[in-house]
């Protein structure tokens, strides 16, 4: 198992996540305190071990409900009530607003070269609503070194650099995310 602390540096919060590697999935659980909010979000998300998504289950505890999707073996994507949301069509991915996780899912699932982009259709969840809408997304690998690697995010207009350790978890998202600790158990 490995153990994951982020500190979130616009919210003034912390993210504990723990990855649990089988033969067959990969399954994250995670708590986020957000200081600045006064709230606590948790989720679980299972990932075949190639780092492809299957599931989510996500928390605020400023909300009544829980948001579930997954997607299928046809790659649709269905929330906890069984129902196809048609809307995300195409989507291979998810992007949580309240953590630097998600931009794993295709650093590690992807063979990168550098200076070439990916382009992906992310299902982008907004953490804070349980809001989920079809979003796309680039990533550029523009450095890459033994231990770590540096891609370039953009989507719409939003850009940033972001380093990653060489595990494919980020070290350091500018202005949002910092990794404090990572360790083995």
């Amino acid at each position: 198992m490995q153990v994951y602390i982020w500190e979130n540096i616009e919210n003034k919060g912390f993210e504990y996540l723990k990855v649990k590697t089988y033969s067959n999935k990969i399954i994250v659980t995670s708590t986020i305190i957000d200081t600045l909010e006064t709230n606590k979000i948790e989720y679980e998300v299972t990932l075949t071990n190639t780092w492809s998504f299957l599931q989510l289950k996500l928390k605020n505890d400023k909300l009544e409900n829980e948001l579930v999707l997954s997607r299928d073996s046809n790659n649709k994507w269905i929330d906890g009530k069984s129902r196809v949301l048609d809307h995300l069509t195409g989507a291979i991915d998810i992007d949580l607003t309240c953590t630097p996780f998600t931009n794993t899912l295709p650093i590690n699932r992807c063979n990168w070269t550098k200076d070439e982009p990916k382009n992906f259709e992310m299902a982008y969840i907004d953490a804070n609503n349980l809001s989920v809408k079809k979003s796309k997304q680039t990533y550029t690998l523009i450095n890459d070194d033994l231990t770590k690697k540096v891609f370039k995010y953009s989507s719409g207009s939003f850009e940033s650099d972001i380093l990653v350790k060489d595990d494919g978890f980020v070290l350091e998202y500018p202005m949002y995310f910092k990794l404090l600790s990572n360790i083995s158990r």
